[in-house]
């Protein structure tokens, strides 16, 4: 469930709130009605499953579909009531990514506190210029640029590395948030097709909403959960709490402004990058040595060159070994992002007739 953009920098090798922030992710991720589900996958979420990035004219990266993977039981007090059913940790998707978009406003989330008692060999004065100066002052950019959006919609995909290895994902979700108070609405395309997931900071208890699709809606109504429950972590990275834009745009930016040191870190940019048919500058970020505090081995970050905002982020844990490639750990997607488009309280109550949240 933890939908936020990102929780690398948390440190739980799968370093919890990262840059998905980068975020965010995060998700109501993994369970799923084992009996009465429907097959948990729609057209638009198979169309929003595969993302084609460009970096450069010959670079091409597809992510394409996943197997679902195994179910886990529910706990046994709603065994209780829908015995037979079961939740499962399940995957995730990413997107094609169309037509135009606009820009998005800070939540009020705190980011994580930084844990870095970084070591590491000191480092000359920062640069005035090159690649490093140039990635700090495209991330400012985009915090500057989020002050101005009240709200966004997009479509959009997650893959994640839980704590045993496993990638989960891809996965894909209609998305709304407003940003202040700080509220996130999704709506699962694949799998889970039909599951609704709302979260409003200081409503509801403070717990997340969800429910599933299909009959299982029906049996079991709407869930409240602690959005930092065991339960509503499963199969993801982060808490709902961390999802969206503003938390990976603040992740990216105080990391950077620590990690960011020439010596230490190699900084690529490339400015004619390609998510689906939006045009990016990607900034490649890269550690080649490991020091303590730095949360990954290497991100990647894509901010569009019209909206001046991220629409995807990669992270990329250390190798095990000399000339094994790098494995990914999150990675993010805001497909058709569009920003203040009016959205209002009423898009974030489960009491709004669109939606199927019974029994909250």
């Amino acid at each position: 469930m933890s939908l936020a953009g990102i929780s690398g920098w948390r440190r739980r090798f799968a370093f919890p709130a990262a840059l998905g922030l980068l975020a965010p992710a995060y998700f109501l991720g993994a369970y799923d009605w084992e009996d009465l589900r429907s097959d948990g996958r729609s057209l638009e979420g198979t169309q929003a499953a595969s993302v084609l990035v460009v970096d450069e004219p010959a670079s091409y990266v597809l992510i394409s579909n996943i197997p679902k993977q195994p179910c886990d039981p529910l706990p046994s007090s709603i065994q209780s009531f829908a015995s037979g059913l079961s939740f499962a940790s399940k995957p995730e998707t990413a997107p094609q990514v169309p037509g135009p978009v606009t820009a998005t406003a800070t939540p009020d989330i705190e980011p994580d506190p930084l844990t870095a008692s970084a070591t590491p060999v000191a480092a000359p004065e920062a640069e005035t210029s090159g690649p490093i100066e140039e990635a700090r002052k495209l991330i400012a950019d985009c915090r500057e640029t989020f002050k101005s959006v009240n709200d966004y919609t997009c479509t959009f995909t997650k893959r994640e590395r839980m704590d045993d290895g496993t990638l989960v994902g891809p996965q894909a979700m209609q998305m709304k948030v407003l940003t202040r108070p700080f509220s996130v609405y999704f709506k699962f395309l694949q799998p889970f097709a039909g599951r609704e997931v709302i979260w409003v900071a200081g409503s509801n208890d403070s717990k997340v909403l969800v429910h599933e699709g299909g009959m299982a809606r029906l049996i079991a109504g709407t869930l409240k959960l602690d959005p930092t429950s065991s339960f509503a972590m499963k199969g993801c990275r982060h808490p709902v709490t961390e999802a969206g834009l503003g938390y990976l745009i603040e992740q990216v930016s105080t990391r950077w402004e620590i990690e960011l040191k020439p010596g230490e870190t190699e900084v690529n940019v490339t400015h004619d990058s390609r998510v689906g048919n939006r045009v990016c500058t990607m900034i490649e970020s890269r550690h080649p040595v490991k020091y303590e505090g730095y949360a990954y081995h290497k991100i990647k970050l894509y901010v569009d060159n019209e909206l001046h905002l991220p629409i995807r982020f990669e992270a990329y844990a250390w190798p095990q070994e000399e000339g094994v490639p790098a494995e990914l750990i999150e990675e993010y997607t805001y497909v058709n992002l569009a920003t203040n488009t009016g959205l209002e309280s009423n898009d974030f109550d489960p009491a709004n007739t669109t939606y199927g949240f019974t029994r909250y």
